[in-house]
């Protein structure tokens, strides 16, 4: 039997970083701790400590009622963290402010780490893997192959509509006020002309289809390093991305590692955790596989690894 863990076993804090102070909760194990530290980026960019409808909040108590200590963040110029937002890019993730906590969390004695990240934080997780000579485990939720900046991926995401769908969006009350705002029509231009572009041209002749340079790197690394990998899609275009990948480079690379890579589909949209059902089942996901990869591979930890019932 688990017990629940809370506010009480909840500490806040805020950690320097390149002259930011970046804002963080670490939630500690409310049983026998087994020794592992998840760091949670689920956010993309904003509301990474929170998450939509507190899904990262729930899952670091949840994954506490567990043994492991949970880290969950913000940003630096997002959230309660200090400093200004600036364009972000997936090419170019925010390594700085990772560093940053992977430094506190070692100095408070964790010495084995998890990473989990969505989207952009996927990215930020990926990226500092090679700083990470500690690490069990990684897990990339939704998390795009290629380096969009946001204005290119909401411009895909939304050509990708059906037609249905993308006349209702159309229709809606917030975008008919845009067209008065001029940023706001050049970018509902973008959209449309994307949109009659996938209309009139094959999938091969669309400019996607390749993972990025900076994403085979990375992952690349974590194969080489026989590192658990967590990899999870929906319906998203971000999954049609990774699925054109898999026909080149990404395929061979994935093929090489597939002894440790767990490749997991909703069949829902899944990006920014839409909705209560995906948000229960990317729960559920972690936890079985925490549990059944990461946790097992060491003795020590198998060994202090509380029971359930």
């Amino acid at each position: 039997m688990t017990t629940q863990a809370t506010t009480y076993d909840e500490i806040p804090v805020f950690i320097p970083a390149e002259g930011n102070s970046i804002f963080g909760i670490m939630t500690r194990p409310s049983v026998k701790p087994n020794g592992v530290c998840v760091v949670l980026l689920l956010g993309g960019v904003f509301s990474l400590s929170i998450t939509r409808n507190r899904l990262s909040v729930k899952l670091a108590r949840r994954l506490a009622a567990q043994g492991y200590h949970v880290f969950r963040m913000d940003f630096h110029g997002v959230g309660e963290s200090t400093g200004d937002f600036e364009e972000s890019k997936l090419g170019r993730p925010w390594v700085q402010d990772l560093r940053a906590a992977m430094g506190w969390l070692r100095e408070q004695g964790q010495d084995k780490f998890v990473l989990l990240g969505h989207c952009f934080g996927g990215r930020t997780c990926l990226a500092t893997t090679p700083e990470i000579p500690e690490l069990l485990g990684l897990g990339l939720m939704v998390v795009p192959v290629m380096d969009y900046n946001h204005f290119e991926l909401a411009v895909k995401n939304r050509s990708e509509l059906t037609a249905g769908k993308f006349v209702k969006r159309a229709a809606r009350k917030t975008v008919l006020r845009g067209i008065f705002i001029p940023r706001h029509r050049r970018r509902y231009l973008h959209i449309i002309r994307a949109k009659l572009k996938r209309k009139t041209a094959g999938e091969a002749d669309l400019p996607w289809g390749q993972a990025s340079p900076s994403y085979m790197k990375f992952l690349s690394g974590v194969i080489d390093r026989r590192i658990p990998i967590l990899i999870a899609f929906g319906t998203e275009c971000l999954a049609s991305d990774f699925d054109r990948a898999r026909a080149g480079k990404l395929g061979k690379l994935l093929k090489r590692g597939e002894e440790q890579i767990q490749l997991h589909r909703y069949e829902r949209m899944a990006h920014g955790f839409p909705n209560i059902q995906t948000q229960e089942e990317t729960m559920d996901l972690i936890e079985k596989w925490l549990d059944r990869v990461v946790v097992p591979a060491s003795p020590k930890l198998a060994a202090v690894q509380p029971a359930t019932e």
